[in-house]
């Protein structure tokens, strides 16, 4: 692919995301969708933010990691063992 597809695959895929944010500060914003179902942006990237700040989020991402790093074992020797 060359540098011009890239830079429009590129484009798209900027502006999908522009237009998913967009539409959901318009539809939170103006009311049309209650805050119980869908939070509004702002506070959601507040949310994010103090998340991130605190690393509250470490124990449990050291979990995932755990388990991902077991099941990644048990499938291979698994299959290893299978033969496949």
């Amino acid at each position: 692919m060359n540098a011009i597809g890239r830079l429009s695959t590129r484009a798209v895929q900027l502006g999908f995301v522009l237009v998913l944010f967009g539409s959901w500060h318009v539809a939170t914003a103006s009311g049309a969708i209650s805050h119980i179902f869908l939070p509004r942006l702002d506070a959601v990237m507040a949310a994010l933010v103090d998340l991130l700040r605190t690393g509250a989020y470490i124990p449990d991402l050291k979990v995932t990691i755990f388990e991902l790093i077991v099941a990644f074992g048990i499938a291979s020797t698994l299959g290893c063992t299978i033969g496949y």
